[in-house]
């Protein structure tokens, strides 16, 4: 029991806050995980690094601008529910909102009316049918729009 404890635990570094134990059925995190269950910030600065790599300092994020911001990226825009409308090359989705549940409150429809509860939870639909360029902690989805 002791040595499965251990594989686990170094089996999850250095990702311990997004961690899912295998009986999860190989779920994704964002299906099973919301708001601080999975998602601090703490990803932001490897992403950041990612995307300087690319030449990349511009992203639409539905993460704070504040932990992007001190990494050297500005974010542009709140993503919109098509990736091929964002205003830039790559959108950063974090595991809360992509699940639904942490999606702003203040977004609008196409008529300018709030969105509805269920109209919030499902702002990401289509990104949750992508697969996303690369996954940082299992709390950070990057896609990348096609060109």
């Amino acid at each position: 029991m002791l040595a499965s404890m251990v594989f686990v635990a170094g089996r999850a570094y250095p990702d311990y806050l997004s961690f899912m134990n295998s009986l999860k059925l190989e779920k994704p995190a964002w299906q099973l995980l919301s708001d601080s269950n999975v998602e601090w910030g703490q990803d932001t600065g490897a992403m950041a690094r990612y995307l300087h790599e690319k030449g990349e300092t511009r992203i639409a994020a539905a993460l704070s601008a504040g932990w992007l911001k001190a990494h050297g990226i500005h974010v542009v825009d709140y993503p919109p529910p098509d990736l091929q409308s964002s205003p830039t090359r790559y959108v950063a989705i974090g595991a809360a909102s992509l699940n639904g549940s942490t999606v702003r409150e203040d977004l609008k429809d196409a008529t300018g009316a709030p969105l509805t509860q269920d109209q919030r939870v499902n702002y990401f639909a289509k990104y949750r049918e992508l697969h996303p360029e690369r996954v940082f902690g299992n709390s950070i989805y990057l896609y990348r729009k096609t060109e």
